[in-house]
C-alpha cells in the first residue's frame, strides 16, 4: 500500500474528553480545553474554540476545503480536493488522547482506482492543542507533487493582532490583516519556506496578551515545506500548510 504520511499540530496560544456531534451537519471533538468543529459532509473546519472562554477563533462564513493535493500522471496536473470524492466517512477515535478519523474514497482515477484520503485528529490532553494528520494511500501510478493540508479559513478578528514567523531570529508584524489584504486591497499571500526562510517550523497569529492561533509541523526529517497565510479586502485571513514530497517522481512508500 502506498502512503504520504504527514503530520503538524494547531493550537492556541493560552495554556474528562468527549466526543460528540453538535448536530445532524458537524462532527466534533473535545475535552476541558478545545473544541473542534467539522462539517460532517466535507471536513472542512468550522470552530476552533477555547471552551474556558466559549471562544471560536474561526468566523469565516464560506470555509475552504481542508486539503488539496497536486497528483501527477505523465506530463499532467490533476488538482485533488474534497469535493471529488464521492464517498465520505467520519469515526470518533477512543483512546488517551481522542479525536476524529476521516476517510475520502472513490476519486474515479482509472490509474488509481483505490485511491483514499485518510484524516486523523487528535487532541492533546493536557493543552489547547490538536494534532492533524493526513495520509494519502493507494496512489498507483499517480505521484504526488504537493499537499495543502491543513486549510484554515477565516480566523477571528482581534484588537492588537500580531503575526510572529521564525525569519531569522524572528520576526513579528502588527499590522498583519492589514498586510494580508494588500496594497491594492485584493488580498496578498504570504508563505515562508522550511527548510530555508525559516529557522523553526512553525508560527502564529494572535492577539496580544490574548487568545490566538499557533500552527507547526512534527517533522524531525525536516522536509520540504511551506506555511502560507493570504487575505482579501474584507480583512478575511486563511491559513494552510504546503507539503512538497521528496522524490516525487515516483511513488511513496510512506
Amino acid at each position: 500500500v502506498q502512503k504520504l504520511l504527514l503530520a503538524i499540530s494547531l493550537g492556541f496560544l493560552f495554556f474528562p474528553p468527549a466526543l460528540f456531534a453538535g448536530n445532524t451537519n458537524t462532527i466534533s471533538v473535545a475535552n476541558e480545553f478545545l473544541q473542534i468543529t467539522l462539517n460532517a459532509t466535507n471536513g472542512s473546519v468550522l470552530e476552533l474554540t477555547d471552551l474556558p472562554t466559549k471562544q471560536n477563533e474561526l468566523e469565516a462564513s464560506e470555509k475552504i476545503p481542508l486539503w488539496e493535493i497536486e497528483l501527477v500522471s505523465g506530463t499532467n496536473h490533476v488538482r485533488l480536493s474534497p469535493a471529488q470524492a464521492k464517498t465520505f466517512h467520519s469515526e470518533n477515535v477512543n483512546g488517551k488522547e481522542p479525536g476524529l478519523r476521516l476517510l475520502w474514497e472513490q476519486f474515479d482515477f482509472t490509474n488509481a482506482p483505490d485511491l483514499k484520503v485518510v484524516v486523523l485528529v487528535q487532541l492533546e490532553k493536557t493543552v489547547a492543542s490538536s494534532r492533524w494528520n493526513i495520509a494519502v494511500e493507494n496512489s498507483g501510478a499517480l505521484t504526488l507533487n504537493s499537499v495543502h493540508f491543513p486549510r484554515i479559513s477565516g480566523l477571528r478578528k482581534s484588537e492588537d493582532e500580531s503575526l510572529a514567523v521564525p525569519v531569522w531570529l524572528g520576526q513579528q508584524a502588527d499590522n498583519p490583516r492589514q498586510l494580508l489584504a494588500g496594497g491594492d486591497k485584493k488580498g496578498k499571500r504570504m508563505e515562508w519556506d522550511y527548510p530555508g526562510y525559516i529557522s523553526l517550523q512553525c508560527l502564529a497569529f494572535y492577539q496580544k496578551d490574548g487568545l490566538g492561533f499557533y500552527a507547526a509541523c512534527d517533522d524531525t526529517n525536516a522536509l520540504r515545506k511551506s506555511f502560507a497565510f493570504w487575505g482579501d479586502a474584507n480583512g478575511e485571513v486563511n491559513y494552510e500548510m504546503v507539503h512538497l514530497p521528496e522524490n516525487s517522481t515516483s511513488p511513496l512508500n510512506r
